[in-house]
């Protein structure tokens, strides 16, 4: 009996960590698209790359994840 509650628990980790990963990659996508949007929008000569924009927002992306999902 231990081993199996060992065995679950071991599982429910891994899927938490999975979803986190997969939450974070989504919103970190979504702030992409925004930026990629924004700068269509914007002038030629925007100084900085849509990735550029969105890379910051993956430290409060993964934090926001982690709060939601695992409850932390």
């Amino acid at each position: 009996m231990n081993r199996r509650a060992d065995i679950q628990l071991r599982l429910q980790s891994t899927v938490e960590g999975l979803s986190v990963a997969a939450v974070t990659y989504y919103i970190v996508g979504q702030v992409a698209y925004g930026a990629k949007s924004a700068a269509a929008w914007a002038s030629r000569s925007m100084p900085t790359s849509p990735l550029a924009s969105a890379s910051p927002s993956l430290p409060s992306s993964l934090r926001s994840a982690c709060a939601v999902l695992i409850g932390s």
